[in-house]
């Protein structure tokens, strides 16, 4: 590293972009990846996409770090990344939550924007004792029944983090170690993010990497959605399913996270059943 390298790695606007840059190239190798694995591309071009991703990892953890100790010494001033004006985070904590506040007093459907053409709502009934006014008047009149909608649909969405990937007879895998799951359904293939652990296999312990050497050609599983309550709301079944590829994320003194595993499946079918 040269001088001015050196230098530049001490400028905390300087660092931010450059960690930017590295995440944004981190994010293209990885769709490199993936679309040189569907297209079944030769082994050395895919190892030194790896290889590059490796490297980017590395650089990123060396960026996040020198970010930290400078953070350490700057704690209470920020810099905005456009214009270099110095802001006391402070008063822009107090400037949020002072924001927060106001857009909580005006009340969910003030704060409703309408794109295609201005909106106005004008309220019936004043807030009293807490109570939210249920009544609007809308201009045009659809107002209330947006609103209305939204009450009767509300229940029915499902989050993002309530469901159960069942890998256990198949893979060996429980579903408590599967942290994430990825779906590209033009190309019939999902990504499994799981965490590296040991598991039982044939009553010997393991660990998942040399079981998953052996995975079966072809198998099926399932991703089940849950309600809040734990109930099953609808169940994905993927069927005649092959393990492509397996893809490990770097460890890293640096970080405190769990090590994880990345599992590249293509299947040929999958089917959507509610429960009965």
């Amino acid at each position: 590293m040269g001088d001015l390298e050196a230098m530049r790695r001490k400028d905390p606007e300087y660092l931010r972009s450059l960690l930017w840059t590295r995440i944004n190239q981190q994010k293209m190798l990885n769709n490199t990846l993936c679309e040189m694995m569907t297209r079944n591309s030769n082994k050395k071009s895919v190892d030194m996409i790896k290889q590059e991703l490796n490297e980017i990892m590395e650089e990123i953890s060396k960026i996040n770090y020198d970010i930290a100790k400078i953070g350490k010494k700057d704690e209470e001033v920020t810099y905005s990344f456009y214009d270099n004006v110095e802001k006391n985070t402070c008063l822009d904590a107090m400037a949020e939550k002072a924001c927060e506040e106001d857009k909580k007093s005006k009340g969910f459907y003030d704060s409703i924007v309408k794109q295609n053409k201005a909106v106005q709502f004008k309220e019936v009934g004043g807030i009293k004792n807490g109570e939210v006014p249920t009544k609007y008047s809308y201009e045009n009149g659809l107002a209330e029944e947006i609103v209305e909608d939204l009450r009767n649909t509300a229940d029915s969405r499902l989050q993002a983090n309530s469901f159960l990937v069942d890998l256990k007879k198949p893979l060996s895998i429980p579903e408590i170690m599967v942290k994430s799951i990825a779906f590209d359904p033009n190309e019939n293939r999902v990504s499994v993010c799981i965490y590296d652990f040991v598991t039982d296999f044939n009553g010997q312990k393991y660990p998942i990497l040399q079981v998953l050497k052996y995975a079966p050609n072809s198998f099926n599983f399932t991703v089940k959605h849950l309600e809040a309550d734990g109930k099953v709301v609808y169940t994905e079944r993927y069927s005649r399913c092959h393990l492509m590829e397996i893809y490990r994320d770097p460890i890293d003194y640096a970080s405190g996270d769990f090590s994880k595993i990345q599992l590249f499946i293509s299947y040929q079918n999958v089917e959507y059943e509610t429960s009965k």
